[in-house]
């Protein structure tokens, strides 16, 4: 079998996972039904829940919802989707808990080093990083936004394909862009920060509590993340 025909083959399977999930995630009962699936086995994949512990992250002016919560959530749902496709997910918090060792004093470094030793013992193709936003100065402002490492050219075009994907979600076009952020800046391999929203924006946060949200925005990062192993060839 030729190589072009191979990728061919994958990418007609691909289209047609993705058409079930899409029908399954934006159906009636929000299941997810696989059709067909990947050789995915040997990609392994990070997903790191922003903040926890006493790092509570962003806090919605409107609520008493935490950014902390609301990464932990969405990182579950986004790793039910790379589970189904038979990838690898290995996630750098699973609890409410920060990676601190002292629990009582959190120190953001110690936190920050921990999550950098998961993903190097993981040794991973992929670092999806999951946060929420805020811009209290114009609670007007709402969308998706990818941010990478300006030095890592794989990082940017993972970020394109899943601001690309997020972008038809939200009905936004919104730019990816470069960041110096610990994670990114401390990592050989393509990594990602996802802000999923804005709880400064009192319409979008109501929409980032509500599963089938959280359900959508995620199968939008998790269709960029796969489109971009599809991809690694070019």
């Amino acid at each position: 079998m030729s190589s072009v025909y191979k990728k061919k083959l994958i990418c007609f399977i691909f289209i047609i996972v993705l058409v079930g999930l899409f029908i399954n995630v934006n159906g009636g009962n929000n299941s997810i039904n696989v059709y067909g699936a990947l050789n995915t086995n040997n990609f392994t994949i990070v997903i790191d829940a922003g903040h926890g512990g006493k790092d509570k992250g962003s806090i919605s002016l409107n609520s008493d919802v935490h950014e902390s919560d609301l990464n932990l959530q969405f990182s579950k749902v986004l790793e039910s989707y790379f589970n189904k496709m038979g990838y690898n997910v290995v996630q750098t918090r699973k609890t409410k808990a920060s990676l601190n060792k002292n629990a009582n004093k959190f120190i953001k470094l110690e936190d920050m080093n921990a999550r950098k030793k998961v993903i190097e013992e993981a040794t991973p193709d992929m670092v999806i990083s999951i946060h929420m936003n805020e811009y209290k100065k114009d609670p007007t402002q709402s969308g998706a936004q990818v941010f990478y490492h300006p030095n890592s050219e794989e990082s940017k075009k993972l970020s394109n394909y899943i601001q690309k994907s997020l972008n038809k979600k939200t009905n936004k076009q919104k730019l990816n862009l470069s960041a110096d952020f610990y994670l990114l800046r401390n990592t050989s391999i393509p990594s990602v920060v996802v802000e999923c929203g804005f709880l400064s924006n009192p319409t979008e946060e109501k929409l980032l509590k509500t599963k089938k949200y959280q359900e959508e925005l995620c199968y939008s990062i998790f269709a960029g993340a796969v489109e971009y192993f599809l991809n690694l060839s070019n």
